[in-house]
């Protein structure tokens, strides 16, 4: 995303950039704090080392404005600027201190580092709700990534 708010979409094999509209909510807000993004089904859990045909994905935000998890729309053409929020983390989130990785079916993670500590949640794609999973003090991680387990 430019610093005017413009958003592109990457062609991973050739580099090309595709303009992809203007982050959005459904009622029209424009442009808010997004951070910390997850995909559903981002990996391969097969033994035969692909993916099985037709499985779907989901692209997942965290809004550090307003501490909610914000669900990506997608359409046809692959483009993922329309935005509806899935519900309140109950958890402070804020760029440069958040990371979120690992969104597998009903369920992502996240870590949030105030204080010199750093609380990681789960977070259920279904009402928004992060719980916490403990503290990591005198540790403050500012992104997480995870391999998870095949599910």
């Amino acid at each position: 995303m430019t610093s005017s708010g413009k958003i592109y979409m990457i062609n991973a094999v050739t580099g090309a950039a595709t303009a992809d509209g203007t982050f959005a909510f459904t009622g029209g807000t424009v442009n808010p704090n997004l951070l910390s993004a997850a995909y559903t089904n981002s990996f391969d859990n097969s033994a035969t080392g692909a993916l099985t045909a037709g499985t779907t994905t989901a692209l997942y935000s965290l809004d550090a404005d307003t501490d909610q998890l914000i669900q990506h729309a997608t359409n046809a053409a692959s483009t993922f600027n329309g935005l509806s929020v899935v519900g309140a983390l109950g958890a402070n989130v804020s760029a440069g201190m958040t990371g979120a990785s690992g969104a597998y079916l009903s369920s992502a993670y996240l870590s949030s580092a105030m204080n010199g500590s750093t609380t990681p949640y789960t977070v259920n794609l279904v009402t928004g709700a992060a719980t916490n999973k403990g503290t990591l003090s005198g540790t403050a991680l500012t992104s997480l990534a995870l391999k998870l387990a095949p599910q």
